[in-house]
C-alpha cells in the first residue's frame, strides 16, 4: 500500500474544491479521488469517466448549481411545450432528484459508525455505480440503490447534454416510486424532499431486481391495484343500496365500513401516498362472503327487531293505561273494558318476547289492528268566554259583471244578547276566485245560564265583498249565516256555507269554544294496537280475563273449564259490521230514522232530568253524533251535492239491506236487535212512500 502525505492530500482536495469531511459524508475516500486523478491506464475507461462525472456532480451539488439551469432552455425543444413536457420538468421534480441525491450521500454516512463499515459502505456504492453504468453487466441491487443510481444516471445524462434521455430517467423515476410504498415494498422519496428516506423493512438485501422490469411492472400494479378497488368500490355500494331498500339496515352498516376503505384506499392511491396490497383491502363480494354477511347482519337486524317490538309494547302498555283511565272517567264502562283486554294480551306478549330472546327462536310475525277510542275534546287556547272563528276560505266566487278574477274580502258580525256587537274583516285577496283568508279571531262570548234558549236566536252574520276605489262602497256578492245551537253539545262546529245572492260560491267556516255550553264534548279517534300472531287478538266488545275468571269463580267452575261463546259467522250477503252491531249509527242514511232517534235519546235525557239525574254519557255522546249527522245530510242538499233521485235510491238500496239483515237476525235467535231493525225498516218504508207520492 502506497503511503501519500498529507500536502498531498489537501492538494488532491483543494483541487476539487471538497474538504475530506465532505468526502467523508458521501461515502468517498481520498483513494477514490487519488484514482480520479491519477489515471495512469490502471482503471477502466467506463470508471474513470463515470467518477469524473460523479465528482462533478459531487462539485456541483456543494457549489449549489441547480438542474433546472441547464434544463429550462431546451425544454420546449424535446416536448414541443406540450403538458407531458412541462410535467416531467416540473421544478419540484428536478429539485427532487438533486436532494434525494443528497440524503442518499447522507444516509450513508450516518450508517458509517466505524472505519470498517465506512470501507464497506464505500466499496458497495462503487460496485453499485460500476453495476449501473455497465450495460452487460447484470444488475443485482436493491430497490432503494436502483432508485438511487437512476438519480445520479440522470444527473450524469443531464452533464453530457443529453437531456431527452435524462427526462425520460426521470420519468421512470417518478413511476418507480409512485409505485412502490413502505408496507409493500420499496418507498418513493418524500417529494418536498425534507423528509428522510424510510427504511425497507420488507426488503432482503439480496433481492434482485431488474430496471425497466421494476418500472414497467410497478406501473401496471398501480393501475390494477386502482382498478381493483373501482371494481369492488361499485360491487360494495351496489350492495349497500340492495340491502338497505329491502330494509336490512345492519348488513348496510357493515356495507358501508368497508366502502369507507375502499374509499381511503382509494384516495391514497390517487395523491401517491402509498399502494396499498391486495390483502389488505376488502375481500371480494362473493356468494361466500355475502352468505358471512348475511349471516352476521341477520342475527343482528333479529336482535335488533326484538329490542323495537319489545319498546313498542312497553308504549302500547303505558299508552293502554291511560286511556282506560280516561274512558272510566266518562263512564264508558264496556270500551274500558275492550282496552283493560288490550293491555292483557300486551302484558303476555311481553312475556313471550322474554322467552324468545332466551331461546333464540325467530322472530314471530306482528299484527297491526285499528281501534277507536273515545276522548274528551277541549282546546286549552281558548278561554272559558271566548269563542274562536276561523274564516278559512271561499269557493267558486262569481265575479261582479265586467270582472274576469274575483277580488274579494269577507266581513262578519255577532250580535250577542248583553254584549257589543263584534265585526271585522279578513284580508283582501286579489285576482283569485277561490280565496284563502286564514282568518282566526278570538271573540268574546259569555256563558249564560239557560244556553238553549238564547242560542236559538244568535248568529253570526258572513258579507263576502269586493272592495272598489276611492269613496265607493264594496260589491256584495254573497250572504251567509251561521247559527250557534250546536255548541250546546260539541267544542267545535264546522260548517260549509252556501252563499245567498248573485255568487254561487261556498265559505267554509270553523268555530271552537274551549268546552261545550252543556256537557262534555266527546270525540273518537283511532289508535293502532300490535300484536303477536297466535294470540288471540281481543274484539271491541269483548269481556276482559279479569272478568272472565270472576264469573269462573262465582259459578264454582274452573277458569279452563270456561269458554267463551262462539260468535255465530256472518251469513253471505251480510255487512260483517252490520251483523257484530246492528245499532251503529253510520249505517243511518234516512233523515227520518235520524230524527226519531233524537227525539227518543233526548226524552231518555228529560226524564234523567226530570228526575234530579245526571244523564249517562253514552246518552249524550248519541245526540251529539245524530245531530250531526242531521246537519251533514241538510248540507249536503243545500249545496247540490245530494239531489232527491240520488237520495231515493239510497233509501231503496237500504231498504233491501235493513230486510235481509232483519231476517238473519231472526234466524240466529237475535229477537231483540231483529225488532230494533224491522222499525228502523218501517220509517224508512214510509218516507219512501210519503216522497214518492209527492214527487
Amino acid at each position: 500500500m502506497e503511503v501519500h502525505d498529507d500536502n498531498e492530500d489537501l492538494d488532491v482536495s483543494g483541487n476539487l474544491e471538497l474538504t475530506a469531511e465532505e468526502l467523508a459524508e458521501c461515502g468517498l475516500t481520498l483513494d477514490d479521488i487519488r484514482d480520479f486523478h491519477d489515471d495512469n491506464g490502471k482503471h477502466e475507461t467506463v470508471d474513470s469517466d463515470h467518477n469524473a462525472d460523479l465528482l462533478s456532480q459531487l462539485r456541483d451539488i456543494y457549489s449549489g448549481s441547480d438542474i433546472d439551469d441547464d434544463l429550462e432552455p431546451d425544454q420546449n425543444q424535446f416536448h414541443g411545450g406540450s403538458p407531458i413536457g412541462e410535467a416531467l420538468t416540473d421544478d419540484n421534480d428536478l429539485l427532487m432528484v438533486q436532494d434525494d441525491t443528497e440524503r442518499v450521500m447522507t444516509f450513508v454516512h450516518t450508517e458509517e459508525q466505524s472505519p470498517e463499515v465506512g470501507s464497506i459502505v464505500s466499496d458497495n456504492q462503487k460496485n453499485d455505480v460500476e453495476a449501473v453504468v455497465a450495460e452487460d453487466a447484470a444488475p443485482r441491487l436493491t430497490i432503494q440503490q436502483e432508485i438511487n443510481q437512476l438519480k445520479i444516471k440522470a444527473v450524469e445524462l443531464n452533464r453530457a447534454n443529453k437531456k431527452a434521455e435524462a427526462l425520460n430517467l426521470m420519468r421512470k423515476i417518478k413511476r418507480l416510486q409512485a409505485t412502490f410504498t413502505q408496507d409493500s415494498g420499496p418507498v418513493s422519496l418524500p417529494i418536498n424532499g425534507s423528509e428522510a428516506i424510510p427504511k425497507l423493512n420488507n426488503i432482503n438485501a439480496g433481492d434482485v431486481v431488474n430496471e425497466s422490469s421494476a418500472i414497467e411492472s410497478g406501473y401496471e400494479s398501480k393501475n390494477s391495484v386502482k382498478e381493483t378497488i373501482l371494481h369492488r368500490l361499485s360491487e360494495y355500494t351496489a350492495e349497500a343500496l340492495s340491502k338497505k331498500r329491502e330494509g336490512d339496515i345492519p348488513a348496510a352498516k357493515l356495507l358501508m365500513q368497508q366502502i369507507h376503505n375502499l374509499r381511503a384506499a382509494k384516495d391514497d392511491l390517487e395523491n401517491n401516498r402509498r399502494i396499498p396490497s391486495l390483502d389488505s383491502l376488502p375481500a371480494p363480494l362473493n356468494l361466500s362472503s355475502l352468505d358471512q354477511l348475511g349471516g352476521v347482519s341477520k342475527q343482528e337486524s333479529q336482535l335488533q327487531a326484538l329490542k323495537d317490538l319489545e319498546s313498542a309494547l312497553h308504549d302500547q302498555v303505558a299508552r293502554v293505561h291511560e286511556e282506560s283511565k280516561a274512558v272510566l272517567k266518562l263512564g264508558l264502562k264496556d270500551e274500558a273494558r275492550s282496552i283493560i283486554a288490550v293491555k292483557a294480551h300486551t302484558e303476555r306478549a311481553l312475556q313471550r318476547l322474554v322467552s324468545l330472546r332466551t331461546s333464540g327462536d325467530p322472530l314471530p310475525k306482528v299484527i297491526k289492528v285499528l281501534r277507536d277510542v273515545s276522548y274528551l275534546r277541549s282546546f286549552d287556547h281558548i278561554g272559558s268566554n271566548q269563542l274562536e272563528l276561523e274564516i278559512k276560505q271561499a269557493e267558486c266566487l262569481t265575479p261582479p259583471s265586467g270582472w274576469s278574477l274575483c277580488t274579494s274580502f269577507v266581513s262578519y258580525e255577532l250580535i250577542y244578547p248583553k254584549d257589543v256587537v263584534q265585526k271585522g274583516v279578513t284580508q283582501t285577496v286579489e285576482n283569485n276566485d277561490d280565496p284563502v283568508f286564514g282568518l282566526k279571531k278570538l271573540l268574546s262570548f259569555p256563558r249564560p245560564k239557560h244556553a238553549s234558549r238564547m242560542l236559538n236566536f244568535v248568529k253570526i252574520s258572513f258579507s263576502v265583498q269586493v272592495p272598489r276605489r276611492l269613496l265607493f262602497k264594496p260589491i256584495i256578492i254573497g250572504t251567509a249565516d251561521l247559527r250557534l245551537g250546536p255548541l250546546l253539545s260539541q267544542s267545535e262546529l264546522t260548517a260549509v256555507l252556501p252563499l245567498r245572492g248573485g255568487s254561487r260560491g261556498k265559505l267554509q267556516i270553523t268555530l271552537r269554544l274551549r268546552t261545550p255550553l252543556e256537557g262534555q264534548d266527546v270525540a273518537t279517534k283511532t289508535v293502532e294496537d300490535i300484536f303477536i300472531e297466535g294470540d288471540l287478538i281481543p274484539r271491541a266488545n269483548s269481556p276482559s280475563p279479569r272478568s272472565i275468571i270472576r264469573s269462573s269463580t262465582n259459578s264454582g267452575t274452573p277458569h279452563s273449564a270456561v269458554v267463551s261463546p262462539t260468535p255465530m259467522p256472518c251469513p253471505s250477503g251480510i255487512d260483517r259490521e252490520d251483523w257484530n252491531d246492528p245499532h251503529r249509527l253510520q249505517s243511518i242514511c234516512s233523515n227520518d230514522v235520524i230524527d226519531t232517534l233524537i227525539q227518543n235519546v233526548t226524552s231518555e235525557i228529560g226524564t234523567c232530568r226530570a228526575k234530579k239525574m245526571d244523564p249517562p254519557p253514552t246518552l249524550l255522546i248519541r245526540v251529539q253524533q245524530l245531530i250531526s249527522m242531521k246537519q251533514k245530510l241538510e248540507q249536503s242538499v243545500e249545496d247540490g251535492s245530494l239531489t232527491l233521485s240520488a237520495y231515493l235510491d239510497m233509501l231503496r238500496k237500504d231498504i233491501m239491506r235493513l230486510s235481509l239483515l232483519a231476517s238473519a237476525l231472526q234466524r240466529a235467535n237475535r229477537s231483540s236487535e231483529a225488532d230494533i231493525v224491522r222499525n228502523r225498516l218501517q220509517i224508512q218504508q214510509s218516507e219512501l212512500d210519503t216522497a214518492m207520492s209527492n214527487s
